[in-house]
């Protein structure tokens, strides 16, 4: 993996905002960079990726079973949603301010997704012309709480 796509993942897991992302990176590679400098560096390196992520994108609507899941985020202090489509081999994540159809429609996996779409009972994702399945990890998430919370089994 080059500089630059190190750089752009270090800065996109991370917490931190521009200026302890340059702090860290002085720190830990001996190199001095402005905040503007790494912006424009991110800025490049995302340009770079849109192919990828299209690839990455045609593939997992091509796929026969494809995961599908929501979390939220906060981007600067506003609440904004991180939706994931994935395979065993291919993840696709996108942040969006918007948690329901809207989102999923800009996303542009599932609106032309034919197979079968695995996922929680969120209503949004029912919209989709495609066969579903309910994960069976938000099922078990939900009889333990019932098994914790209320002592039913």
């Amino acid at each position: 993996m080059g500089f630059e796509s190190r750089e752009k993942v270090a800065q996109s897991v991370g917490t931190s905002t521009r200026k302890i992302s340059c702090r860290t990176r002085n720190t830990l590679l001996g190199q001095s960079m402005s905040p503007g400098a790494l912006q424009a560096l991110v800025q490049r390196c995302a340009t770079h990726l849109i192919p990828v992520e299209e690839r990455i994108k045609e593939a997992l609507k091509a796929a026969e079973v494809l995961h599908q899941d929501e979390t939220g985020c906060y981007v600067m202090g506003q609440c904004h949603w991180v939706h994931v489509s994935a395979t065993a081999r291919l993840t696709h994540y996108a942040c969006h301010p918007k948690r329901g159809g809207e989102a999923l429609d800009a996303i542009g996996i599932l609106p032309t997704f034919q197979d079968i779409s695995v996922r929680d009972g969120w209503k949004s994702y029912q919209r989709y012309d495609c066969a579903h399945a309910l994960c069976n990890v938000h099922h078990l998430r939900e009889l333990t709480f019932m098994a914790e919370q209320h002592h039913q089994m």
